[in-house]
């Protein structure tokens, strides 16, 4: 008999620590921002005079990145 867990679940269940590409494969978080890049997209928002979620949306989406998961991730598990 196997046990389905959700990421949650399992998170929940062994406290294990999810990091950013982690929490993007799980569906908990809608982007990275590495720290180096951080400065810039703020910059970038504080420039924008807009409240559209779709126009702050695409430019985060400029400064994120999809980092790999590690090979001993507990997502694989």
């Amino acid at each position: 008999m196997f046990l389905f867990l959700s990421p949650g679940e399992y998170v929940g269940l062994t406290g294990a620590r999810l990091d950013g590409a982690e929490m993007l494969a799980c569906g908990l978080a809608t982007h990275f921002v590495p720290v180096k890049r951080l400065a810039s997209l703020e910059e970038a928002l504080l420039k924008v005079n807009t409240t559209d979620a779709a126009v702050v949306s695409a430019i985060i989406d400029d400064f994120s990145l999809r980092p790999p998961l590690k090979e001993k991730s507990p997502y694989h598990r």
